[in-house]
Formats: structure tokens, sequence, C-alpha cells
């Protein structure tokens, strides 16, 4: 998460060597043919930063 979208009552924990290192997941974008301007906008950003999501 970024620090703007952390929910009030929530704080972020400093790294240690108890927790585990973090993992890598992988999401599958699908569009459909006739999506919106807009939906097809979103899956091209995000088709065109992979890896520079991630915070």
């Amino acid at each position: 998460m970024i620090s703007a979208t952390i929910p009030p009552g929530c704080r972020v924990l400093a790294p240690t060597r108890e927790f585990p290192a973090p993992i890598q997941i992988g999401i599958g974008l699908y569009a459909r043919t006739g999506a919106s301007d807009e939906a097809n906008y979103l899956a091209d950003f995000v088709t065109r930063m992979p890896g520079r999501l991630a915070v």
C-alpha cells in the first residue's frame, strides 16, 4: 500500500528479521472487445507499467 491509502487505525510496520520476505504475485488482466475507453486506458496503462506499480 502507498502511504496515502493506509486506513485510519492502521500503521506501517518497520521491516525486521521476524517478518518473512515479501513474495511476488502475478495478476491476469483481461479486456473484452468493446470495453469502454476508460477500461481500455486502464488496461493500456497497467500493461505499460509492469514492475513500476509496486511500492
